[in-house]
């Protein structure tokens, strides 16, 4: 268990989960099945990083994904494929996928 403070890696996006959670275990499924790289942090067993994600989001309901300045919290797969159309994580997607997702 963490008790510092946690620091994201801006390299990939940063997944904030719980691990029994359907909407968590769908963001990593989509995620995955998109190629997108991350890292995935169980917010149960590191408590730093749980306070960031409330610090990030204002909210404690997960999954919450972080990359760089961009926050989408308690999302399922319609809100992150929308994230993903938006441009959000165009260093990972292609321009021409990212507005096939979702659709």
């Amino acid at each position: 268990m963490s008790h510092g403070t946690f620091v994201p890696n801006d390299s990939i996006p940063t997944l904030y989960i719980k691990p029994f959670c359907p909407w968590c275990i769908a963001a990593v499924e989509q995620l995955n099945q998109l190629g997108v790289p991350f890292e995935k942090v169980n917010v149960l067993t590191d408590r730093s990083a749980y306070r960031r994600m409330i610090e990030i989001s204002g909210q404690r309901l997960t999954p919450t994904l972080e990359y760089q300045d961009r926050v989408l919290a308690d999302f399922g797969p319609t809100e992150l494929g929308a994230f993903v159309r938006q441009g959000h994580l165009s260093d990972f997607i292609p321009p021409e996928e990212a507005a096939s997702e979702g659709s």
